[in-house]
């Protein structure tokens, strides 16, 4: 990932581009807790609800704190396209003069939805969509966190006839493998809409109350709830998948 020294007098701000939703939080969460351990104020604000008053306290603020503790602010603004080009001009005289470091977290192309001005002084980062291995890895620490077994690494077996449980709640749970590869690679790199559709795909099948025998090679039987390609396909679309524009 990028980093940035935020103690340096010549530090930038940095305009992020993520394409994968809930990314550019988790960043913001990162820089967040690498700032205060530096001993500088991190403020979180959201262009879908702040006003340009809003702002305002926040540079007011941001000036008391420089000049009375000598103590540097870091603004992150989320959706700042949602902001109109009066709003972001209100941070331009604070970004050159150095009252706050912006971060400004968008999901569309800022040449198009950033001013000029404010763009000029900022770092575009885009933040790429997790590749297929990345989010298998991601499917798989979801699924043995919860206890659920994956069929398929090292697990020969086969299943028969599926039958009904009213205690459905209370067999173990299995998923196999091909089923999370193909669920890692239809979700478009985006973990959420993958762990959304993982977890709407084994809440159905335990509310149907369908379970199935699956017979091991190594000669045991177990009585559970299978979770295949077919149902992760079914989740997905129930999560419903909301692409960005690019």
């Amino acid at each position: 990932m990028a980093y940035c020294d935020w103690s340096s007098s010549t530090a930038w701000p940095w305009l992020p581009l993520p394409s994968v939703r809930g990314l550019k939080t988790t960043l913001a969460h990162i820089i967040a807790n690498n700032s205060k351990k530096k001993g500088m104020r991190f403020v979180t604000l959201s262009a879908t609800s702040a006003k340009t008053n809003d702002v305002r306290d926040v540079i007011s603020q941001a000036q008391n704190e420089k000049r009375l503790f000598k103590r540097k602010t870091i603004l992150f603004i989320d959706e700042i396209h949602r902001f109109n080009k009066s709003q972001q001009d209100t941070f331009l005289p604070h970004v050159e003069c150095g009252t706050v470091t912006l971060i400004g977290a968008t999901t569309e192309n800022p040449s198009f939805q950033v001013n000029a001005a404010l763009l000029s002084r900022c770092r575009v980062i885009v933040l790429e969509k997790l590749s297929v291995e990345a989010m298998e890895a991601i499917l798989l620490r979801a699924v043995k966190s919860l206890g659920v077994q994956v069929l398929g690494q090292g697990n020969q077996h086969s299943s028969s006839a599926t039958g009904s449980s009213n205690e459905s709640s209370e067999l173990p749970v299995y998923v196999e493998e091909k089923a999370l590869s193909t669920l890692a690679y239809l979700c478009d790199g985006d973990a959420r809409t993958g762990l959304n559709g993982l977890q709407l795909a084994v809440q159905a099948r335990l509310a149907a109350g369908k379970t199935t025998l699956l017979s091991f090679t190594k000669g045991c039987s177990v009585n559970g709830v299978l979770v295949t390609e077919e149902h992760v396909k079914e989740g997905l679309q129930r999560s419903h998948i909301l692409y960005d524009r690019a």
